[in-house]
């Protein structure tokens, strides 16, 4: 049985929702690189797993964005028209 987690925090504050943000203040993550050693309880359990489902979810959002990004910007670059320029609606 597992009586204690260490946890270190990887990535910085960018993209992070607030409600994210606090609970991390509460289990003294503020900053990037920090680690923590917190017991095996069921409420810190709970915090653990919401911030970790949470910045997954957050983190596959702004893969997505930044993709999407790219791909106008590529198309942009090789003189593609966008899908307006493609529909001539009159």
């Amino acid at each position: 049985m597992v009586k204690a987690y260490l946890v270190v925090r990887i990535k910085g504050q960018a993209d992070v929702p607030h409600w994210a943000r606090t609970t991390l203040k509460l289990l003294k993550l503020e900053k990037k690189y920090r680690a923590v050693i917190l017991p095996a309880k069921e409420n810190t359990v709970g915090m653990l797993q919401k911030i970790q489902h949470a910045l997954q979810t957050y983190q596959d959002a702004i893969r997505q964005r930044r993709l999407e990004k790219w791909h106008k910007d590529f198309k942009k670059a090789r003189g593609e028209p966008d899908l307006g320029d493609l529909i001539n609606i009159e």
